[in-house]
């Protein structure tokens, strides 16, 4: 065994004397057992990595191995020697030869269309046969004028057999749609993105949701889960007794991840606090659905985990709703409720968010969010 380190030791004392002191043409010339450093400060012949595999402490490096994530992870035989390998979207090369990540803004719209086939709606040019986008629809002016990323519907009622007529139409080359199967033209839940993602599924737990409520995609800087929570006024027991506990669970368990950070959005069917309705004494009242004090203690929960409650967070105490009455026609009086969310369990992901109350063509308006990933 002595003897064999011996062996290994002189040999490796040998290659290292080979590559030291080498002038530049001298060190290219063993390119097998050397590489030339040309650093901005240091320039000079060493031996190359992985030549007699770890003698410095270091992994052996055999081979590029391919970039995943965010981390742009590099590996070449040398720090100094140029990098070839690949590299994924979203990277580059530094002026230190190392690949690193380009954090790009994503903008994210949340929407409940209340029916996207509706005639409030009008997203189609009337006599196209659904073949057409409708340039003076809200959803045109919507995409238009916040061009999002990413759009996160919900209460889109629509039918699976309906859904190619929107995959053709609206702009976005990746899309994943969810529809109610146990009520036809209820409920249901889209996203639709310009960037490629990993289709999760819906919320594990609630597998066996057959109203479309959940989305959950995974998407190469962070977790995306659009929801359509069920209303206390006709769902209560399913929201109570299922639906709130099945989605604590899961972003209490994707909290503890820490991996990735998660947005959570869509219509959650909760008023949080004394800002976020028009008339405080609803709250205090308790009765209404999206009031009621199980309702806003589950939500305050889902807070008390991590979570940002991302449009209050940059607008402090300020009046915010996203939702007025058809039936009293609230919106022309702006008496309306904050219902629409956007959570994040990483704050400083956060970069803008806004209320788009100019689009109409639903009783919600959209709202939207600038991430920085």
């Amino acid at each position: 065994m002595l003897r064999e380190f011996l062996l290994f030791y002189l040999l490796y004392i040998i290659i290292m004397n080979k590559c030291k002191q080498k002038t530049k043409a001298e060190c290219l010339a063993l390119a097998s057992e050397c590489s030339w450093c040309d650093g901005k400060t240091r320039k000079y012949c060493r031996k190359r990595r992985g030549v007699m595999g770890k003698v410095t402490g270091k992994k052996k490096v055999t081979g590029k191995k391919k970039v995943t994530g965010k981390t742009c992870k590099r590996v070449s035989l040398t720090r100094c020697s140029p990098y070839d390998g690949e590299m994924q979207d979203g990277c580059s090369l530094s002026d230190k030869n190392r690949c690193i990540s380009n954090k790009r803004l994503v903008k994210i719209i949340s929407w409940n269309v209340n029916g996207i086939r509706s005639k409030s709606q009008g997203i189609f040019v009337s006599g196209s046969g659904g073949k057409q986008l409708n340039p003076d629809s809200n959803m045109a002016m919507l995409l238009k004028t916040y061009n999002p990323d990413i759009l996160c519907l919900q209460e889109t009622k629509c039918q699976c057999k309906n859904v190619d007529e929107f995959r053709d139409v609206l702009p976005f080359s990746h899309q994943v749609w969810s529809c109610s199967t146990e009520k036809l033209g209820y409920s249901g839940v889209s996203i639709l993105s310009k960037y490629p993602f990993k289709h999760l599924g819906k919320i594990p737990g609630l597998e066996g949701d057959s109203q479309g409520r959940s989305i959950l995609l995974e998407f190469p800087g962070f977790y995306l889960v659009n929801v359509y929570v069920p209303n206390s006024g006709t769902n209560q027991d399913y929201r109570k007794d299922v639906w709130d506990k099945v989605v604590y669970k899961f972003l209490s368990d994707m909290k503890g991840r820490k991996k990735k950070p998660l947005v959570y959005c869509g219509d959650l069917n909760v008023v949080s606090g004394e800002n976020d309705i028009y008339k405080p004494e609803i709250i205090k009242s308790g009765k209404s659905p999206g009031v009621k004090p199980f309702e806003r203690e589950n939500f305050k929960a889902i807070l008390d985990l991590g979570y940002t409650d991302v449009l209050r967070h940059l607008n402090g105490s300020k009046k915010l709703w996203t939702w007025w009455d058809m039936r009293t026609r609230a919106r022309t009086k702006d008496k309306g409720w904050r219902l629409d969310y956007f959570l994040v369990s990483r704050p400083n992901i956060i970069k803008n968010v806004g209320i788009y109350k100019e689009i109409y063509g639903s009783d919600h308006c959209p709202i939207g969010m600038e991430i920085q990933i």
